[in-house]
């Protein structure tokens, strides 16, 4: 597993990792480079996540979807811890009254004229990515499950 642009936070005894799996929504396979002719609508955006004691053998390596509708890519995800008067202002995350207990930071871009379509995207981070709008996301986790 390629850990692209990791981030890395400790908590209950694990480190967590998150990090760039592929910079292109809609790929059916992780890649870098972005071919629309490649993509698919349906297939989210999405970074990955990993996490080990020790910070040498990691277990449960998998995608975590970013749930936004029309993002075109994707990349250096950053992981931030929250102190329990940061979880307490955001309130529960579900039913059981479970606190956020750290938050993802991402990069993403849309297309610019708001189309949630994939074939609206630009197809790299050249001369055609000027036209598409870059902002961050945020997630928030209380289990990172």
């Amino acid at each position: 597993t390629v850990f692209r642009d990791p981030s890395v936070a400790f908590h209950d005894g694990w480190f967590h990792l998150v990090f760039t799996t592929e910079l292109c929504a809609g790929l059916p396979t992780l890649a870098f480079h972005c071919d629309r002719r490649q993509r698919r609508d349906g297939l989210p955006a999405r970074f990955g996540y990993a996490r080990s004691r020790d910070l040498l053998s990691w277990s449960d390596s998998r995608p975590v979807t970013v749930p936004l509708p029309g993002a075109c890519n994707v990349w250096a995800p950053e992981i931030y811890l929250l102190t329990r008067a940061e979880a307490a202002s955001r309130g529960p995350l579900s039913a059981d009254g479970r606190l956020a207990v750290a938050m993802v930071v991402v990069s993403i871009s849309t297309p610019a004229s708001g189309s949630e379509e994939l074939s609206d995207c630009p197809w790299d981070f050249g001369p055609s990515a000027g036209a598409s709008r870059h902002r961050p996301y945020q997630m928030l986790t209380s289990d990172f499950e």
